[in-house]
């Protein structure tokens, strides 16, 4: 096996331990077990547990993170557009890892969900505020401080989404999405009810 691909074996077993037992209770002997290598091929390719972990939350980012780009830097479409199907593109992916979600979500794992709200924030941050410069341009959005808009928007899905983890009344999440939806309004200065945030939840 090359070094790439070991690499990558060694990171798929982590993912999955991750995953179903929270990076918490995962000790780096297990994957070290599960990957049937020896210690110092891991640590070859790893420094530490955290580094690992570091490397899982980047490939996953990588790849949940790619088509929402494509979209996000299709000039064809109005910028108001792109942002939601760029939002419809992300939640499509969040959706299909929703089990795995639950599991970051868990109060074990306090630092794994850190590290992934961090990769969000800096994955998504430009490609968002070139959809919002766009929309600018175009008079669709009107602010002075597009990156600084896009980066506390996607800040409070992050906090969002960790406290609706934990509290499922469906009631209550709604009023939070309509809150949140107004709130994307106004600091893009945008007309109220321009943009369709009801594709997003369809």
């Amino acid at each position: 096996m090359n070094p790439k691909d070991r690499k990558n074996m060694i990171l798929d077993v982590a993912e999955k331990l991750f995953y179903e037992k929270g990076y918490d209770q995962t000790s780096t002997a297990e994957i070290i077990k599960k990957s049937d290598i020896a210690r110092g091929t891991l640590y070859y390719y790893f420094s530490s547990k955290e580094d690992i972990l570091d490397a899982v939350i980047e490939r996953k980012s990588e790849e949940v993170f790619f088509n929402a780009k494509k979209i996000a830097l299709d000039k064809s479409k109005r910028a108001d557009i792109r942002l939601i199907d760029t939002l419809i593109s992300l939640n499509s992916n969040g959706r299909q890892e929703e089990k795995e979600l639950d599991q970051v979500h868990s109060t074990q794992n306090a630092l794994m969900r850190k590290k992934i709200n961090d990769y969000i924030v800096k994955y998504a941050t430009p490609f968002f505020t070139e959809i919002v410069k766009d929309g600018i341009e175009q008079k669709i959005f009107d602010t002075k401080y597009p990156k600084e808009c896009v980066e506390m928007i996607l800040i409070y899905v992050n906090v969002a989404f960790d406290y609706m983890a934990q509290n499922s009344d469906e009631e209550e999440m709604m009023i939070k999405f309509q809150a949140f939806f107004y709130n994307i309004h106004k600091l893009l200065g945008a007309k109220e009810g321009s943009l369709d945030f009801g594709r997003i939840l369809e």
